[in-house]
């Protein structure tokens, strides 16, 4: 599974925001993480993805080998979003009008802190205080929607240390493997030095070019072989 899909088949759990235990609303301290996601539907052996956060003030970027998504937030407080195909030499574009219109803006709380902690740390129980990676991290279990989940959340960062989710075709498990202040200079990342000579397309613009074989493997990473797509 592509890290789009497998990213997006995160985040689409918890879409919208509620009231919960505290976060720090807008404001998240820059770091960087390296997690293993393993993802199986219960039944074929699971395939271990390696992939690599960033946070920083107004930027977030996941990524893996030759593929970034770019997540940037101006000064009014409006998100767009970039994803980069270094191997392709490509960049699609996407606008905060984009994303409202192809319903795939995200909160930017969402963003920096992988799912959507807010609603999910109010749905589920908390079990106990504990250490993971020798930080201070609270343990929490329960149900959500049709998954039974088991939460590692790393109380000052805010991002998960681990997480287990098992349903009738799901059991993945995401873990922290890594965390810095800044990536180490072999982590995959934009590099938008070296994409500014890519070829820059709209996302707005996929659908007009649906015969593209880019466009194709960009729907297939979004799960719609035969359509549109995050």
């Amino acid at each position: 599974m592509t890290l789009s899909k497998t990213i997006t088949c995160v985040l689409a759990l918890w879409l919208a925001a509620i009231s919960g235990p505290a976060l720090a609303g807008d404001t998240f301290a820059p770091l960087a993480a390296r997690y293993l996601e393993s993802r199986g539907d219960g039944h074929s052996p699971a395939r271990p993805i390696e992939w690599y956060l960033t946070r920083k003030a107004n930027l977030v970027e996941i990524a893996r080998t030759g593929y970034v998504e770019v997540s940037a937030r101006d000064k009014y407080g409006s998100v767009s979003w970039q994803r980069i195909f270094h191997n392709d030499h490509k960049v699609v574009e996407y606008t905060p009008g984009d994303l409202v219109a192809m319903n795939r803006a995200l909160p930017w709380e969402t963003l920096n802190t992988v799912v959507d902690a807010r609603q999910l740390l109010a749905t589920l129980h908390p079990v106990g205080k504990m250490q993971f990676l020798d930080r201070p991290a609270t343990r929490y279990a329960g149900k959500f929607g049709n998954e039974e989940i088991d939460l590692i959340w790393l109380d000052e960062e805010q991002i998960p240390g681990r997480m287990l989710r098992r349903g009738v075709h799901l059991d993945n498990t995401l873990t922290l493997q890594e965390l810095r202040p800044e990536p180490a200079d072999d982590w995959p990342k934009s590099d938008l030095e070296r994409a500014k000579d890519y070829e820059y397309i709209s996302g707005a613009d996929l659908g007009d070019r649906e015969y593209d074989p880019f466009v194709k493997k960009v729907q297939a990473m979004d799960g719609h072989s035969h359509g549109h797509a995050h």
